[in-house]
């Protein structure tokens, strides 16, 4: 069985929607302090379809998003996201410790090739499509030969 000790993690939940808070504000200095120390961020789902913030968050920062979700958005066949790792949101406590001591064991280099992948989906993908979503869109439906 794997316990929390074969875990190397420090792990902090926010319990408390932080958006309301401004950028001198204590917990989101520790928030984003967090973020940027953390080479992996887990990325639960939330009630919608699709990515979740976390993610967002954790490419922002150049961190390998860990999603616990099983879609991260309808276009993702024409982006590359194979600097992420993904858990079923269903798996049982036991796979889930696997998976995580196994993500967790990945070499330096690969953790740096990630970061720095995921560093550039958010300027080359997220960026773009929060900056206007109808033209990501159409792109995407031309790309998928459907205009």
């Amino acid at each position: 069985m794997i316990g929390e000790s074969d875990l190397p993690a420090d792990v902090s939940l926010n319990q408390f929607w932080g958006a309301v808070l401004g950028p001198e504000d204590k917990s989101v200095q520790d928030f984003q302090r967090a973020m940027s120390e953390s080479a992996f961020i887990l990325c639960p789902g939330g009630a919608g379809w699709g990515a979740p913030l976390r993610m967002y968050e954790a490419c922002y920062y150049g961190r390998i998003p860990i999603l616990i979700a099983d879609c991260l958005w309808a276009w993702e066949d024409v982006t590359d996201v194979s600097f992420a790792f993904r858990i079923a949101p269903n798996a049982s406590d036991e796979e889930m410790g696997k998976a995580l001591v196994d993500i967790f064991g990945i070499s330096d280099s690969e953790v740096e090739d990630r970061c720095r992948i995921a560093a550039l989906y958010f300027e080359h993908v997220i960026k773009p499509y929060f900056r206007d979503p109808t033209e990501f869109f159409l792109t995407w439906l031309n790309k998928k030969g459907l205009i």
